[in-house]
């Protein structure tokens, strides 16, 4: 597997037995794979939930918690990240399969077993690899939110503000980034500027006239200086030059 950065694990399990097996397997996890995790615990979901500022990749959740339970949980990580990794942990394999119905990428049954864990967790990683390629942490409001880049219609800047305008709404943030930044950051996915203030996400244009491009419904305006890029970033998508 090739090298990846740092992984962030939450673990909410209130057995601290079982807590210290999934801490153990994650580090000798490390020790055979070229992996880093970065592991914080919580006794149960609630403690999770109020920790949670978009800032971990994976979580373990155990499904039977006091208070909430590990599927009330989901669900609640599942309102304010559609894409955070989530594998239960359960001694019923009956409750796990639940878990689908909040997009869980698997479960792992107790009493816990390294040689399963390992098998998972390399199908985890690796999936996990390709998501992250494919998405960007925005900053709002000091939380952090993981947006799919194919749900980014365009972003501009209003204000020294950076303004996302995405499928599920319009997010500014707080996170200090210029547009440069992001323009560096965004271009080998098919982002370009349209004018001075604007990227645009080249797969979501439906027409591009002389000064204006039409994408999501939503017509910009389309600079002199920048018409070009934007000309030739669309011929490169039609030749599949794009990451994906």
């Amino acid at each position: 597997m090739p090298q990846m950065p740092v992984i962030r694990v939450a673990i909410a399990e209130d057995d601290p037995e079982y807590a210290k097996q999934l801490q153990d397997c994650l580090h000798r996890y490390e020790e055979q794979h070229e992996a880093s995790f970065s592991v914080s615990t919580f006794q149960n979901g609630a403690e999770l939930l109020e920790h949670y500022r978009g800032n971990w990749d994976l979580v373990f959740l155990d499904i039977n918690m006091p208070g909430m339970n590990g599927m009330d949980v989901a669900r609640e990580l599942r309102s304010m990240d559609h894409t955070v990794m989530l594998i239960f942990v359960t001694s019923l394999a009956q409750y796990a399969i639940q878990g689908y119905s909040v997009g869980a990428f698997d479960y792992i049954l107790k009493p816990l077993h390294y040689y399963e864990m390992d098998m998972k967790l390399q199908l985890a990683l690796r999936q996990l690899g390709s998501r992250q390629e494919k998405s960007m942490l925005i900053k709002l409001d000091g939380d952090l939110h993981r947006v799919p880049l194919e749900q980014i219609d365009y972003i501009e800047i209003k204000s020294h503000r950076i303004c996302y305008y995405t499928r599920q709404g319009r997010f500014e943030s707080s996170s200090g980034q210029t547009l440069r930044q992001l323009e560096d950051t965004l271009t080998p996915y098919g982002f370009v500027r349209c004018n001075k203030g604007t990227l645009i996400n080249i797969r979501h244009v439906e027409y591009l006239g002389s000064d204006m491009v039409t994408l999501a419904g939503v017509t910009l305006p389309v600079s002199r200086t920048h018409r070009k890029a934007v000309v030739e970033m669309l011929l490169k998508l039609a030749k599949g030059g794009i990451l994906t």
